[in-house]
């Protein structure tokens, strides 16, 4: 609904353009663009990641955040975001891969059934993204900030005594 795109408009001062498959997912992110003032430097489009509705050289940034994982045609992805980037136009992404500690026990966030979760590994993902004609310019692993943090949450989940909201 669009936090990422109002919350890059603002801390820095650009214009964004978010997309999503939802029509009701991009209704709300309007209104709520609105609501914060940010409706003149944030716009959000109804459509396809795998066939991007703008033009080739569109963008001086194409941003993902926590969205493969939920498509299979990984090649198709990274060729339409390579094909709306001017060029020099960077990518800057934000995903969840497979690990070494076997196939995720689902339900998950982002899938729940195997048939719906797409994880690509780090080797694969880079050899996508070179096929797609990108460089690797640069790579953070933060799988353990992200352990931590679920460490630190199931550790508080388990203090806290059960309530009604529970």
């Amino acid at each position: 609904i669009g936090g990422p795109a109002r919350h890059l408009a603002s801390q820095q001062g650009c214009r964004v353009t978010g997309i999503d498959l939802t029509a009701e997912f991009v209704s709300t992110a309007t209104l709520l663009s609105e609501r914060v003032g940010l409706a003149d430097r944030v716009a959000f489009v109804a459509g396809d990641a795998l066939d991007l509705p703008f033009p080739a050289a569109s963008f001086d940034l194409v941003w993902t955040q926590h969205a493969a994982m939920n498509i299979a045609d990984r090649p198709r992805l990274y060729g339409e975001m390579h094909r709306v980037l001017r060029p020099g136009g960077r990518l800057a992404l934000h995903d969840v891969l497979a690990g070494g500690g076997g196939a995720p026990h689902f339900p998950v966030p982002w899938a729940h059934r195997a048939a719906d979760s797409f994880l690509v590994d780090q080797p694969t993902l880079r050899r996508l993204l070179g096929d797609a004609g990108f460089t690797v310019r640069e790579w953070r692993d933060v799988t353990g900030t992200a352990t931590a943090w679920f460490a630190a949450r199931k550790a508080r989940l388990q203090a806290a005594p059960l309530g009604i909201g529970l």
